[in-house]
C-alpha cells in the first residue's frame, strides 16, 4: 500500500481580512465577510476540528486561491 501526503493548494492565512473569492472556515456564530466563500459553519469547537479536512479539500475543489481561518482570538476580536 502506498500513503501519499495531501497538500492543499490554497494559501492558508490565520486570521487577518479576506479578499473577494477566498475561503472562509469559523464557526457558524461568525458572519462571512462579504465576498468570501463559507467553506464551513461548524457550531461547537469539536465540529470544526472534524469538518476541517472537508474543508480544505472543498477549498482545493473550488480551487481557491486563499483560504483564511479564524483562531479562537481573531474570532473574538470581530465580536468587539
Amino acid at each position: 500500500m502506498v500513503l501519499t501526503h495531501y497538500s492543499l493548494k490554497a494559501k492558508v492565512v490565520i486570521g487577518g481580512k479576506t479578499g473577494l473569492g477566498d475561503g472562509f472556515l469559523a464557526l457558524a456564530k461568525f458572519q462571512t465577510p462579504a465576498g468570501a466563500i463559507r467553506l464551513s459553519a461548524p457550531e461547537t469547537t469539536v465540529q470544526y476540528l472534524f469538518q476541517l479536512y472537508e474543508a480544505l479539500r472543498l477549498a482545493d475543489r473550488k480551487r481557491l486561491k486563499k483560504l483564511l481561518f479564524y483562531r479562537r482570538v481573531e474570532a473574538n476580536l470581530l465580536l468587539q
